[in-house]
C-alpha cells in the first residue's frame, strides 16, 4: 500500500472526504471489499479527481469490481505458472470480529466529540478532568428546556436490505423526529404562526416541505389544505409517502418542483410557507415577486430563514458556507424588510428566533447522542450521519456566534384596486 496509511472511506464526512488526498483515498480502496466499494460509489458526491481515482483503481483490479471477477477461480494453467494458486479474497474472513464495533466505536467517539466541541483525542482529558471534579475548559452546551425532537421508532424487518436512499430518510428521521427533516417537530414551526388568521376557501403552499412534518403540523393545527413544492425529489417522494401513511395526503400532498423556476400561479394561494430555504435561493427577489402573484388579496407570507448580523468577513461564516449543500446567498434583516416593502408586501413581523432555535438543535443531537450509546450502527449511516453532523455543526456554530440569525417574517399581501381610465392620478 506504499507509505500512505487508508481510512474507512464509509465513516468519513463529506469535508474530509473532500480534502483527502488522492494517496490516501486509493489506499483506503484497498481496504474495501468490491461490495463496499459498489456502496461508497452509488451513495457519495466525489470530486473529479477521486472520480478517476476509483474507476483506474477497478479496471487495475477487477476483482474488486461488484459481479466481476472477485470469486472465480484463477486458471489452473496459471496456477502452476505462478506456482500456487492464489485464492479469491474472502471479506469476511479478512476482517476481525471486532471491526464493525470497532467502526461504531469510532463513529460514537466522533460525534460526542463533535457534541463537546473537542478534538477525540482530547476526550479522554475531557472525562479524567470530570472524574477528579474539575471543570473542563470547554463550557459544555445547556440541554434546552424546550422538548426534544423524538427519534424514530426502529423499522419492521424488510425482506431486503433497504437501500441508501431508504436509509438516508431513516438517519433524517432519527434526528428530527418522524416526518420531519428540520429542528422543532410539531410545535416549532406552528407555534410561530400565534394567532394568524388565513383567507377562507383557498388552498396554501409550502414551497420548502421537506419531509413535510412541518406543513402537516400547521394543516392540523389551522385546519388547512397545503401544496407542497419540493425541490428535492427524494424528500418528495418520501414525503408524500409519509402524507400517504398518516391518512393526509388529500389534504397534504407533496410533488418534486423548482420553486425558484415554476409558475406559482396567479392569486391561487391564501398562504405561501417557506422553511430554511430562500437563504440558498439564486434570486429571492425573483421568487418573491412570483409569489406575490400566487397570493390572493390579503394572503400570509409566512418564513424562516437565515440572515446575516451584517456584511462582515467572519471564518465562522467561511465554514458554514463550505459546510452548506446549496451556496448560501444570505442577506441582512434590514435589507430582507427593504426587499420586501418595495414589491408591496406589508411587513407585519420580523422576529429573531436564533436562541429557541440553536436549543432545538442541541436538544435534538443530545437525545441522538444519548440513543447511539448502545446502538449498533452500519459503517454506511454513520457516514451519513457525519455528513448531517459536519452540516449542523456549521449552522450551529454560526448562529452561536450571532454572526448568523434565523428570523421569522410574517408579511402580507394587499392589492391596490386598478384605477378606471377616468380616474383622477398624481404622481408622486
Amino acid at each position: 500500500m506504499g507509505a500512505e496509511t487508508g481510512i474507512n472511506l464509509a465513516t468519513v464526512g463529506t469535508a474530509e472526504l473532500k480534502a483527502m488526498s488522492v494517496p490516501v483515498f486509493r489506499a483506503s480502496l484497498e481496504q474495501m471489499s468490491g461490495e463496499a466499494i459498489e456502496r461508497f460509489r452509488k451513495m457519495r458526491k466525489l470530486s473529479k479527481d477521486h472520480r478517476q481515482t476509483l474507476e483506474k483503481y477497478l479496471v487495475e483490479h477487477p476483482e474488486k469490481r461488484l459481479g466481476g471477477e472477485e470469486a472465480r477461480p484463477a486458471p489452473a494453467g496459471k496456477a502452476r505458472k505462478a506456482g500456487k494458486a492464489r485464492k479469491a479474497p474472502n471479506p469476511a474472513a479478512a476482517a476481525p470480529k471486532s471491526t464493525k464495533s470497532a467502526r461504531s466505536i469510532s463513529f460514537r467517539h466522533r460525534l460526542r466529540a463533535w457534541w463537546e466541541g473537542v478534538a477525540v483525542d482530547d476526550l479522554p482529558r475531557l472525562e479524567a478532568a470530570r472524574a477528579n471534579g474539575k471543570r473542563p475548559a470547554k463550557i459544555e452546551p445547556t440541554a434546552s428546556s424546550l422538548p426534544s425532537a423524538p427519534l424514530m421508532a426502529a423499522p419492521q424487518p424488510a425482506p431486503q436490505a433497504p437501500s441508501p436512499v431508504e436509509e438516508r430518510i431513516e438517519v433524517i428521521q432519527n434526528i428530527w423526529g418522524d416526518g420531519f427533516s428540520l429542528p422543532g417537530g410539531e410545535g416549532f414551526f406552528p407555534g410561530l404562526l400565534g394567532d394568524i388568521s388565513f383567507p377562507q376557501g383557498c388552498p396554501c403552499l409550502d414551497v420548502a416541505p421537506g419531509l413535510g412534518g412541518s406543513m402537516r403540523a400547521v394543516a392540523k393545527a389551522y385546519g388547512l389544505s397545503i401544496e407542497g413544492l419540493e425541490a428535492d425529489p427524494l424528500f418528495a417522494i418520501a414525503g408524500g409517502m409519509i402524507s400517504d401513511r398518516l391518512g393526509m395526503l388529500a389534504q397534504t400532498p407533496i410533488r418534486n418542483g423548482n420553486p425558484e423556476t415554476e409558475p406559482l400561479g396567479d392569486k391561487r394561494y391564501g398562504a405561501i410557507f417557506a422553511r430554511e430555504a430562500l437563504f440558498s435561493f439564486r434570486d429571492r427577489k425573483k421568487f418573491l415577486a412570483s409569489a406575490m402573484r400566487a397570493l390572493v388579496d390579503g394572503g400570509a407570507l409566512l418564513i424562516t430563514d437565515f440572515v446575516l448580523a451584517d456584511r462582515q468577513k467572519s471564518d465562522v461564516l467561511d465554514s458554514w458556507r463550505t459546510a452548506e449543500p446549496l451556496k448560501p446567498s444570505p442577506c441582512t434583516m434590514e435589507e430582507y424588510s427593504e426587499l420586501l416593502r418595495h414589491l408591496r408586501y406589508e411587513v407585519k413581523g420580523m422576529e429573531d428566533v436564533t436562541d429557541a432555535y440553536v436549543a432545538l438543535i442541541q436538544s435534538a443531537w443530545k437525545a441522538l447522542h444519548g440513543h447511539l450509546k448502545n446502538a449498533k450502527i452500519q459503517p454506511e449511516k454513520a457516514a451519513m450521519l457525519m455528513d448531517e453532523a459536519d452540516l449542523w455543526m456549521a449552522r450551529s456554530r454560526a448562529l452561536e456566534s450571532r454572526k448568523l440569525k434565523l428570523i421569522f417574517i410574517h408579511a402580507r399581501m394587499h392589492r391596490v384596486p386598478k384605477r378606471a381610465l377616468n380616474d383622477p392620478m398624481t404622481i408622486d
